[in-house]
């Protein structure tokens, strides 16, 4: 597989920060994927606490 491929595979091969700060940047201006950028981030943290925010949608 090419290394410029888009695929699971190489864009866990950026690691961390890098992908933190590509999300940022591609959520900016909607606020749709915003809203499901911290979806993700609370379910991660606490999953009682997406459900609440699932329910404020």
């Amino acid at each position: 597989m090419s290394k410029k491929t888009l695929s699971q595979a190489n864009l866990e091969k950026l690691g961390t920060e890098t992908l933190a700060a590509l999300v940022v940047g591609l959520v900016q201006g909607s606020a749709a994927l915003q809203r499901h950028a911290r979806m993700e981030t609370s379910a991660a943290q606490a999953p009682k606490e997406a459900a609440t925010d699932t329910r404020a949608l």
